[in-house]
C-alpha cells in the first residue's frame, strides 16, 4: 500500500492493489447503493464505504517516466 499527501484537500489518500478479490460485486454494489440512500441511513452507510475502485490497467506505475514522446 502506498499514501499519497495532499495538503492542499487536508486529505491522504492510500493506494493498494488486491487480486483475486471474490466478492467485487458486492462490493461495487454496496458503494452504489450508499450512493442513493437519503438521510441519516445514506450518510452512515457512505462512511462506511468510503472507498473506490480504480482499474488498474489505467494507472501507471510511478517508476516508469511520465515523458512521450510525441
Amino acid at each position: 500500500m502506498e499514501s499519497f499527501d495532499y495538503p492542499q484537500f487536508s486529505s491522504t489518500v492510500h493506494v493498494a492493489l488486491f487480486n483475486h478479490v471474490a466478492n467485487a460485486a458486492k462490493l461495487k454494489a454496496r458503494i452504489v447503493r450508499a450512493s442513493t440512500l437519503e438521510g441519516t441511513e445514506g450518510q452512515v452507510e457512505r462512511e462506511a464505504v468510503n472507498f473506490a475502485f480504480v482499474d488498474a490497467r489505467l494507472v501507471r506505475h510511478k517508476s516508469r517516466s511520465s515523458s512521450r514522446t510525441v
